[in-house]
């Protein structure tokens, strides 16, 4: 006997060992036979367990913004300023869509629109929430939204780290990039960008300037990097 009341699953097991011939190219068979009824002890039960399923919002929140998102269709209910306490939405957004485009005419690879049709994924298709991450410097909400044979996954995230810089103009961010993979991100601004830079952790130029663009400010990051940047308006 190599042990004796193994406990797994709710049964209690015992492991023997045996001395057997084999026979070349065969094999021998050993029955275990029963011994005299004992008396088995059922293990203690724990407590049961109980989760609690809500439907309130899911909230990313820093210093400076507080967003809510549906826990069933991961739409942006509200985005709140702390500053002031005002909504910046009037309805929610943030929609996933699957959009037909119509293809009457040629060239249609060269235009946006016009679409055929608009599937509105957020609203046909309950999100599947498979983690929610709330750190010191990030935050994020992962999750899929299956749609047909195929699933949409994403992650919203808010930033922590955001500050003036200490002896320069400018805004100092630190981005995180949780996965085990590499990522990009586009960063907008309600002002004109002059020019962004990396930024080593004491807020010293490293590396040289991001590509700024109308649209945003681009920042490459590796798997599961921290990158510190500045941007001047």
């Amino acid at each position: 006997m190599l042990s004796e009341g193994t406990y797994y699953w709710g049964h209690h097991g015992t492991m023997l060992v045996v001395q057997a011939e084999l026979p070349p190219m065969g094999y021998t068979t050993v029955i275990p036979r029963n011994g005299e009824a004992e008396h088995v002890e059922w293990p203690p039960l724990g407590a049961p367990r109980v989760d609690h399923i809500a439907d309130e919002p899911l909230v990313l929140e820093n210093e400076k913004l507080r967003a809510a998102f549906s826990p069933t269709t991961m739409q942006l209910l509200s985005l709140v300023s702390k500053a002031s306490g005002r909504e910046l939405m009037n309805a929610p957004g943030s929609d996933f869509c699957l959009a037909a485009e119509e293809c009457s005419n040629e060239m249609t690879a060269w235009r946006v629109g016009r679409f055929a049709k608009v599937v509105n994924l957020s609203m046909e298709n309950p999100a599947c929430v498979a983690k929610i991450t709330r750190g010191v410097v990030h935050q994020s909400i992962q999750f899929a939204l299956p749609f047909k044979s195929s699933a949409l996954t994403a992650e919203g995230s808010a930033v922590y780290a955001m500050k003036r810089a200490e002896d320069a103009d400018g805004l100092v961010l630190r981005l995180f990039n949780p996965q085990k993979k590499a990522a990009s991100a586009r960063l907008c601004f309600v002002r004109a960008v002059q020019r962004a830079e990396l930024l080593a952790i004491p807020e010293r130029p490293f590396g040289g300037a991001l590509r700024t663009e109308a649209d945003g400010v681009y920042v490459e990051m590796k798997p599961e990097e921290v990158v510190a940047h500045r941007v001047v308006f």
